[in-house]
């Protein structure tokens, strides 16, 4: 039980405290919703009744297991953490209003919208369903966010890339609301096992590289490995407290060991780069890859898509329980890529990646366990 897992001191947040004693939500609910990112961004589900008030973060799929399994419109979503309270407006978009402005853009009478995830304070997926049989993806994103997203990506879908990323269909800048082609085909992720997951992987690799050279100038920010690294030191600051100082000690080292290799790097050529590129980012479609999230595109150092696209196959491997080792899959989208085995700045990107993923599944320990285990054979390898 996590109740048992989590300090109960005053200084922890205190509604976790109040959504640990809720009896509405089951204990491995709490082991999904907690380890996806940690426990100062629970998502719980809550009814908007009497305690509309309180705060309430939820990605129903994560708690449910099943996106139909609360009706639209009974749910009110909000986000607050230690120092300020972000409501992002999903209502507005779910409602029947909005549903009008989005059949009038896409020229066909919206029939369902159907929430699919919600990152507290960053951005909601709606699925619209049209009376033509068609569907497309609506993202609602912070204030003022939607517009510089659509341009950047329909910049991007009208280069020679363009038949590889998720292509914006409209922009509802009222509304922060961006809709998008819907992409048929499969998860990159739920082919694992399979040829067709061998052969994406290797094609999954020549896009990122076709991705990685594309003109950056025009984006913003610039993303390195030591701010990958320090974002790892906050998280892991925040922690304390809640967790046993013995269960993060081994989390503090890794760190520790990661700062010299990476502070030894020299600058890395800046880049467009995805920023959190991984095999869920990617759907297969008669055999090609097409790139998704396209909204999140920087600058920064290429070697962090390529090292956390790593750590998510060993995630794969771990998590399906194969027997297989995932070097030969490592090695499929190395050559895809055209990147070598022994690039430095990729290695401590990949155990950069992991490190990260194994502070998040502080709560789940065998995923931890794995995770921790596999960032110390790397740094091994220094």
């Amino acid at each position: 039980m996590i109740a048992s897992t989590l300090k109960n001191r005053g200084t922890f947040l205190p509604w976790l405290k109040s959504a640990l004693g809720d009896p509405t939500i089951v204990s491995y609910q709490f082991d999904r919703l907690v380890a996806r990112r940690g426990p100062h961004d629970l998502r719980i589900l809550i009814t908007n009744g009497e305690h509309s008030s309180s705060p309430c973060c939820f990605q129903i799929e994560e708690a449910t297991g099943d996106p139909a399994a609360y009706p639209l419109g009974h749910w009110q979503l909000a986000h607050r953490d230690p120092l300020k309270e972000e409501v992002l407006g999903l209502m507005e978009s779910l409602g029947a209003s909005s549903q009008e402005r989005v059949a009038l853009v896409l020229g066909s009478e919206v029939m369902e919208a159907v929430l699919i995830s919600y990152a507290p304070g960053r951005r909601a997926v709606i699925q619209y369903l049209l009376d033509d049989g068609r569907r497309a993806i609506g993202k609602v994103y912070r204030p003022g966010g939607s517009e510089p997203a659509y341009q950047l990506a329909k910049r991007l879908s009208s280069t020679a890339l363009g038949d590889s990323v998720v292509t914006p269909v409209a922009l509802v800048e009222d509304l922060d609301l961006i809709l998008w082609e819907e992409v048929e085909g499969v998860l990159l992720s739920d082919l694992f096992g399979s040829e067709e997951y061998i052969s994406g992987l290797a094609a999954t690799g020549k896009v990122l590289r076709r991705l990685h050279l594309q003109p950056c100038a025009t984006l913003a920010g610039s993303t390195t490995l030591e701010d990958e690294l320090g974002t790892i030191h906050q998280h892991i600051s925040r922690l304390g407290g809640v967790f046993e100082e013995e269960e993060l000690d081994p989390l503090r080292f890794l760190h520790s060991a990661l700062e010299q290799p990476c502070a030894e790097l020299a600058p890395s050529p800046e880049s467009t780069i995805h920023g959190d590129f991984h095999d869920r980012q990617v759907i297969i479609q008669e055999g090609r890859p097409v790139i998704l999230d396209l909204d999140g595109l920087s600058t920064g150092d290429p070697a962090i898509d390529v090292g956390n696209f790593l750590a998510h196959i060993d995630f794969r491997v771990a998590f399906e329980r194969s027997e297989n080792s995932p070097l030969p899959y490592h090695e499929i989208f190395r050559q895809g890529y055209r990147i070598p085995a022994g690039d430095r700045r990729v290695q401590i990107s990949h155990a950069i990646s992991l490190l990260r993923n194994a502070v998040l599944y502080l709560l789940i320990p065998d995923r931890h366990r794995l995770l921790k285990e596999t960032c110390q054979k790397i740094i091994g390898q220094f």
